[in-house]
């Protein structure tokens, strides 16, 4: 898969992903908002999202039954163009929930990023579940 534009804005935009991880590791909210536009167009299978203040709003459904998740990637491309970029990463989640269950997940994220002052941000987040174990254990978190 291609990987073009500026070796900076590549190696930016994969600390962004990274971080991103990150924050979903500590469970820091604030961070996981930090790394989206305002205006954020978020995919996850059928259900859609938009904006910050949607993704806040499903934070708690998301976190309401873990005790602790881990969230790993692999990204496989990067496409820069001026201030706009295009991004490919693989996922292995890992959901710990407080009755004890462990759910694996792995994943696609199609990213759309735009440079914001010296920083690129997600604008469009489509992630699509390839597969879980184990099978039919979870259902998508909603802003509900």
């Amino acid at each position: 898969m291609p990987f073009t534009g500026p070796i900076e804005d590549r190696t930016l935009i994969r600390e962004r992903m990274s971080a991103y991880a990150d924050s979903m590791f500590s469970q820091d909210l604030e961070g996981w908002l930090s790394h989206f536009t305002e205006d954020i167009a978020w995919q996850f299978g059928a259900n859609a999202m938009h904006g910050r203040e949607e993704l806040r709003a499903s934070w708690p459904n998301l976190w309401a039954p873990l005790k602790a998740m881990g969230l790993f990637i692999e990204v496989t491309s990067i496409e820069v163009e001026g201030d706009r970029a295009k991004a490919k990463c693989y996922s292995r989640q890992i959901f710990f929930h407080k009755d004890g269950k462990v759910v694996k997940l792995v994943g696609l994220y199609r990213d759309v990023l735009v440079r914001q002052g010296d920083t690129w941000l997600f604008a469009e987040r489509s992630y699509e579940m390839l597969g879980q174990e184990p099978e039919g254990a979870i259902t998508p978190p909603t802003g509900d």
